[in-house]
Protein backbone atom coordinates (compact mmCIF):
# COMPACT_ATOMS: atom_id res chain seq x y z
CA UNK A 1 0.00 0.00 0.00
CA UNK A 2 1.77 3.41 -1.33
CA UNK A 3 1.26 6.26 0.41
CA UNK A 4 -0.78 7.80 -2.32
CA UNK A 5 -3.31 5.01 -1.59
CA UNK A 6 -2.99 5.79 2.71
CA UNK A 7 -3.65 9.66 1.31
CA UNK A 8 -6.66 9.31 -1.17
CA UNK A 9 -8.36 6.34 1.79
CA UNK A 10 -8.32 9.39 4.55
CA UNK A 11 -9.25 12.50 1.83
CA UNK A 12 -12.43 10.14 1.29
CA UNK A 13 -12.80 9.62 5.00
CA UNK A 14 -12.66 13.36 5.52
CA UNK A 15 -15.03 14.15 2.25
CA UNK A 16 -17.63 11.50 3.61
CA UNK A 17 -17.31 12.73 7.67
CA UNK A 18 -18.23 16.45 6.20
CA UNK A 19 -20.37 15.28 3.85
CA UNK A 20 -22.24 13.63 6.96
CA UNK A 21 -22.13 16.49 9.03
CA UNK A 22 -23.78 18.69 6.27
CA UNK A 23 -26.70 16.37 5.91
CA UNK A 24 -27.49 16.13 9.13
CA UNK A 25 -26.97 20.06 9.73
CA UNK A 26 -29.55 20.19 6.72
CA UNK A 27 -31.72 17.67 7.69
CA UNK A 28 -31.78 19.33 11.33
CA UNK A 29 -32.37 22.92 9.89
CA UNK A 30 -35.64 21.51 7.61
CA UNK A 31 -37.23 19.49 10.35
CA UNK A 32 -37.15 21.97 12.74
CA UNK A 33 -40.32 23.22 13.97
CA UNK A 34 -40.61 27.06 14.13
CA UNK A 35 -43.53 28.71 16.93
CA UNK A 36 -45.67 31.87 16.34
CA UNK A 37 -47.61 33.15 19.62
CA UNK A 38 -50.15 35.86 18.92
CA UNK A 39 -52.88 38.02 20.03
CA UNK A 40 -55.50 39.87 18.59
CA UNK A 41 -58.82 40.62 18.85
CA UNK A 42 -59.03 39.90 15.39
CA UNK A 43 -57.67 36.73 15.42
CA UNK A 44 -60.52 33.92 16.10
CA UNK A 45 -60.23 32.52 19.39
CA UNK A 46 -58.05 35.11 21.30
CA UNK A 47 -61.65 36.78 23.16
CA UNK A 48 -63.88 33.78 24.09
CA UNK A 49 -67.12 34.01 25.80
CA UNK A 50 -68.19 31.11 27.71
CA UNK A 51 -70.64 30.05 31.04
CA UNK A 52 -68.91 28.62 33.84
CA UNK A 53 -71.06 27.17 36.97
CA UNK A 54 -73.48 29.16 35.44
CA UNK A 55 -72.21 32.62 35.09
CA UNK A 56 -70.58 34.55 31.64
CA UNK A 57 -67.07 34.37 31.66
CA UNK A 58 -64.55 36.13 28.71
CA UNK A 59 -61.34 34.94 28.07
CA UNK A 60 -58.61 36.04 26.75
CA UNK A 61 -56.16 34.02 25.42
CA UNK A 62 -53.17 34.02 22.72
CA UNK A 63 -53.06 31.58 19.78
CA UNK A 64 -49.41 28.92 19.47
CA UNK A 65 -48.96 27.90 15.86
CA UNK A 66 -46.20 25.71 15.23
CA UNK A 67 -45.11 25.78 11.13
CA UNK A 68 -42.43 25.08 8.87
CA UNK A 69 -42.58 23.31 5.36
CA UNK A 70 -40.71 20.10 6.48
CA UNK A 71 -41.29 20.13 10.13
CA UNK A 72 -41.89 18.26 12.39
CA UNK A 73 -44.28 18.47 15.42
CA UNK A 74 -43.47 21.39 18.01
CA UNK A 75 -42.55 18.95 21.27
CA UNK A 76 -42.71 19.93 25.02
CA UNK A 77 -44.22 23.15 24.64
CA UNK A 78 -44.40 25.25 27.73
CA UNK A 79 -46.24 28.88 28.21
CA UNK A 80 -44.79 31.13 31.01
CA UNK A 81 -45.72 34.25 32.24
CA UNK A 82 -42.38 36.49 32.44
CA UNK A 83 -43.05 40.23 32.96
CA UNK A 84 -45.99 42.20 34.13
CA UNK A 85 -46.18 45.78 34.05
CA UNK A 86 -48.96 48.78 34.34
CA UNK A 87 -49.58 52.07 33.34
CA UNK A 88 -49.48 54.84 35.82
CA UNK A 89 -52.04 57.36 36.12
CA UNK A 90 -50.14 59.25 33.27
CA UNK A 91 -50.47 56.41 30.87
CA UNK A 92 -46.80 55.66 31.62
CA UNK A 93 -45.39 52.10 31.33
CA UNK A 94 -43.79 50.93 34.90
CA UNK A 95 -42.26 47.64 35.70
CA UNK A 96 -44.25 45.56 38.84
CA UNK A 97 -43.34 43.80 41.67
CA UNK A 98 -43.38 40.71 39.29
CA UNK A 99 -40.46 38.35 39.10
CA UNK A 100 -40.70 35.06 38.18
CA UNK A 101 -41.48 33.04 35.09
CA UNK A 102 -45.00 30.88 35.74
CA UNK A 103 -46.45 28.76 34.25
CA UNK A 104 -49.85 29.59 32.04
CA UNK A 105 -52.30 27.31 31.17
CA UNK A 106 -53.09 25.14 27.78
CA UNK A 107 -56.97 26.18 27.32
CA UNK A 108 -59.19 23.19 26.39
CA UNK A 109 -57.03 19.65 28.24
CA UNK A 110 -58.54 17.47 30.80
CA UNK A 111 -61.05 17.66 33.27
CA UNK A 112 -58.13 17.48 35.50
CA UNK A 113 -56.36 21.30 36.96
CA UNK A 114 -52.80 19.25 36.29
CA UNK A 115 -53.47 18.41 32.94
CA UNK A 116 -53.55 21.70 31.43
CA UNK A 117 -50.14 22.88 32.32
CA UNK A 118 -48.48 19.79 31.23
CA UNK A 119 -46.08 20.35 28.45
CA UNK A 120 -48.20 19.98 25.33
CA UNK A 121 -46.76 18.77 21.54
CA UNK A 122 -48.08 20.69 19.02
CA UNK A 123 -48.11 19.68 15.61
CA UNK A 124 -47.34 21.25 12.28
CA UNK A 125 -50.06 23.68 11.50
CA UNK A 126 -52.11 22.97 14.28
CA UNK A 127 -53.70 25.74 16.86
CA UNK A 128 -53.24 25.60 20.28
CA UNK A 129 -54.53 28.49 22.98
CA UNK A 130 -52.75 29.69 26.09
CA UNK A 131 -55.42 30.77 29.15
CA UNK A 132 -53.82 33.89 30.15
CA UNK A 133 -56.70 36.24 31.59
CA UNK A 134 -59.86 36.03 32.28
CA UNK A 135 -62.74 37.83 33.43
CA UNK A 136 -66.46 36.70 35.63
CA UNK A 137 -69.27 38.37 35.27
CA UNK A 138 -70.33 41.09 38.29
CA UNK A 139 -67.00 40.95 39.71
CA UNK A 140 -64.21 43.46 39.93
CA UNK A 141 -61.39 41.88 38.87
CA UNK A 142 -59.73 39.18 36.47
CA UNK A 143 -58.31 35.92 36.96
CA UNK A 144 -54.61 35.53 35.90
CA UNK A 145 -54.39 31.33 34.94
CA UNK A 146 -50.93 30.45 36.50
CA UNK A 147 -49.96 26.94 37.70
CA UNK A 148 -49.79 29.08 40.69
CA UNK A 149 -50.38 32.24 42.84
CA UNK A 150 -47.53 33.19 45.13
CA UNK A 151 -49.20 35.34 48.14
CA UNK A 152 -47.00 38.36 47.27
CA UNK A 153 -48.61 39.10 43.90
CA UNK A 154 -52.25 38.74 45.13
CA UNK A 155 -53.21 42.43 46.17
CA UNK A 156 -51.41 43.41 42.70
CA UNK A 157 -53.72 41.15 40.34
CA UNK A 158 -56.78 42.50 42.59
CA UNK A 159 -56.57 45.77 41.29
CA UNK A 160 -58.53 47.52 38.12
CA UNK A 161 -56.12 49.55 35.24
CA UNK A 162 -54.09 48.74 32.71
CA UNK A 163 -51.82 45.85 32.70
CA UNK A 164 -49.25 44.28 30.07
CA UNK A 165 -48.39 40.68 30.08
CA UNK A 166 -44.88 39.04 28.43
CA UNK A 167 -45.68 35.52 27.72
CA UNK A 168 -43.34 33.39 26.41
CA UNK A 169 -43.41 29.81 24.77
CA UNK A 170 -40.73 27.61 25.01
CA UNK A 171 -40.65 24.00 23.21
CA UNK A 172 -37.50 21.03 23.28
CA UNK A 173 -36.41 21.58 19.76
CA UNK A 174 -38.37 24.83 18.93
CA UNK A 175 -36.50 28.32 19.67
CA UNK A 176 -38.47 30.16 22.07
CA UNK A 177 -40.93 32.59 20.90
CA UNK A 178 -42.73 35.47 23.06
CA UNK A 179 -46.00 38.08 22.85
CA UNK A 180 -47.41 40.54 25.03
CA UNK A 181 -51.12 41.05 25.75
CA UNK A 182 -52.07 44.22 26.86
CA UNK A 183 -55.31 44.34 29.13
CA UNK A 184 -57.20 46.83 30.77
CA UNK A 185 -59.78 46.48 33.81
CA UNK A 186 -62.04 49.51 34.53
CA UNK A 187 -64.95 48.82 36.46
CA UNK A 188 -66.97 45.25 36.92
CA UNK A 189 -68.23 43.47 33.63
CA UNK A 190 -72.14 43.11 33.47
CA UNK A 191 -71.61 40.31 30.51
CA UNK A 192 -72.70 42.42 28.12
CA UNK A 193 -69.99 41.69 25.17
CA UNK A 194 -70.18 45.58 24.21
CA UNK A 195 -69.20 46.17 27.72
CA UNK A 196 -66.46 49.35 28.06
CA UNK A 197 -65.58 47.89 31.16
CA UNK A 198 -62.73 45.98 29.80
CA UNK A 199 -60.32 45.97 26.49
CA UNK A 200 -57.45 43.99 25.27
Amino acid sequence: MTWMTIFAGCIGGIIVFVFGKLWNLVSWKLTRPKLKVEFDKKIKGCISYTTANGRPEVYFRMKVTSYGRFATAAHGCRAYLTNTEKRNEKGEVESTAYCDSIRLAWSCQGPQPTERFRPMDIPREVNQYIDVVSLPKDVNLFDLHLEVMPNRYIKMFRQTGTFLFTVHVHAENASPVKCKLTFTLRHPWDGNMDSDAFEA
